[in-house]
């Protein structure tokens, strides 16, 4: 399965979207240590993340809660409009509830069993959403008004 996802996926070069890939750049692939951000330490309190997935979420919080970005994107994924939910324990119901304008969801075990899969696929296909990203084993979901509806497999 992963390799399959791995021919599928893209690195930043396959990217076409400015927003998700200002995100891969200046965030996700870069090498400079960050801090972990507070929403992380709070979730894995209640969760147990790999290394990988406490890497990739620790460095989108911190660019999306970097004060330059806050700035100039008026405050659009602040941590109080970013929400963690591990789709071992929510529905798609639970998930689509609680988009607004501006969320950035974190979905955690997109990729554990197929009926997972599905799952992910359900709440990724959404009208609500318009960016996706898929990093195998976690997703990103983003509600941008200003932007068409684009589903990205990035390789980290």
């Amino acid at each position: 399965m992963y390799i399959k996802y791995l021919f599928q996926a893209t690195n930043q070069h396959g990217v076409h979207s400015p927003f998700v890939y200002s995100l891969v750049t200046k965030a996700l692939y870069k090498k400079q240590k960050t801090t972990e951000h507070s929403l992380l330490s709070e979730w894995k309190k209640e969760y147990s993340f790999s290394f990988r997935k406490q890497k990739i979420i620790n460095k989108a919080l911190n660019y999306f809660n970097d004060e330059t970005y806050k700035v100039n994107h008026d405050n659009a994924f602040r941590s109080k409009k970013t929400i963690y939910f591990n789709l071992k324990e929510k529905n798609t119901r639970e998930i689509l509830e609680k988009a607004n304008s501006y969320s950035f969801f974190i979905i955690d075990n997109i990729g554990a069993s197929n009926a997972l899969k599905n799952q992910w696929e359900a709440v990724r296909c959404a009208p609500i959403f318009s960016i996706s990203i898929d990093f195998f084993n976690i997703g990103f979901l983003f509600v941008r008004k200003e932007q068409v509806k684009e589903d990205f497999k990035i390789r980290i």
